[in-house]
């Protein structure tokens, strides 16, 4: 790797693409020196269609106070706004370490989104880089496959899209009714006829009830009550107030007894459900379409935590 890292990421871009494949002119690219965009181009056409790509390079060498930061993140606001890919390609001595710098992007600046990817280059992997942590490639092949639309990501993602409303086999620990609890709201990797199939899997968790709240809330409200019509079984949910956490949350409760049936409570036994696939089979773990509104803070609870298990996909940037 070059002792100048722009140099290197410059040579490493000029290698990926074809030869004279338009660039964005410099006086036209995003930001201002030394936080500034330092190579633009739009993909190759994949399934009908290119991105614009925007490389921000920061190397060790570079300082960040506040002022700093607060412009980084405009600039890549900014351009996730404008439904472009930045791709932020750091500098580190140590691929399993991060320099201040990295700390920053890690904590601050990076959003798990179909616009936003993080390359790093560690000196102890002689520049190579890696989207999964464990397969490092030269940063121009990285950038290459990225170009042809070989590497994509999938997740959840911000706006109004298809999820599933999660109703799991429960009993009432007050009255001890059998009846099928509204647990969340999972993201499936695609979309299917029968979800009472082992062809599809969420991503990384549930969102509880708790999670939603404004439109969502009477949404959710809205649909279960229709549920409830053919299943009089099925939860209703409202916002309740917990004892426990001394707080108001969408929740669901008894329809015999009304007693609240809380998040850690149906989440202990929905754990149960989790080991295997046979659960959807059984009817243990019933899915339905709705279509909700998802906030970017939704999208972050949902990839802050994972569940291990057969029913699950980790989201983030693969390669086909």
């Amino acid at each position: 790797m070059k002792a100048n890292f722009y140099e290197f990421v410059a040579q490493q871009v000029f290698r990926a693409l074809p030869v004279n494949w338009k660039h964005i002119p410099v006086e036209k690219l995003l930001g201002k020196p030394p936080y500034q965009i330092s190579h633009a181009f739009n993909t190759g056409i994949n399934e009908g269609k290119s991105k614009l790509i925007n490389i921000l390079v920061l190397p060790l060498s570079v300082t960040l106070d506040k002022e700093a930061e607060n412009q980084l993140i405009r600039l890549r606001d900014y351009i996730l706004s404008r439904k472009c890919l930045l791709v932020v390609i750091s500098e580190e001595e140590n691929s399993g370490l991060h320099a201040d710098t990295g700390i920053f992007i890690s904590e601050d600046l990076r959003v798990e989104n179909e616009y936003f990817l993080w390359l790093k280059c560690a000196h102890d992997q002689g520049g190579r880089t890696t989207i999964d942590g464990t397969n490092f490639l030269d940063l121009q092949v990285m950038l290459h496959e990225l170009w042809k639309g070989k590497i994509a990501y999938s997740g959840p993602k911000e706006g109004f899209q298809q999820v599933n409303l999660e109703i799991m086999k429960d009993s009432c620990w007050k009255c001890k009714q059998e009846m099928s609890t509204v647990t969340g709201v999972v993201f499936p990797d695609k979309q299917i006829r029968n979800w009472a199939s082992a062809n599809w899997k969420y991503y990384n968790c549930l969102l509880p009830l708790s999670g939603f709240s404004d439109k969502n809330t009477a949404l959710i409200q809205q649909f279960v009550n229709q549920l409830i019509v053919a299943d009089p079984a099925i939860t209703p949910v409202s916002i309740k107030y917990s004892q426990t956490l001394k707080d108001s949350y969408l929740a669901a409760s008894c329809p015999s007894c009304h007693a609240l049936r809380g998040n850690h409570y149906a989440g202990e036994k929905r754990i149960n459900y989790l080991f295997d696939l046979e659960s959807r089979f059984d009817g243990s773990l019933v899915y339905h379409t709705i279509g909700l509104n998802i906030t970017k803070d939704l999208v972050q609870e949902v990839l802050s935590e994972y569940e291990a298990c057969e029913h699950t996909c980790i989201s983030g940037w693969n390669r086909s």
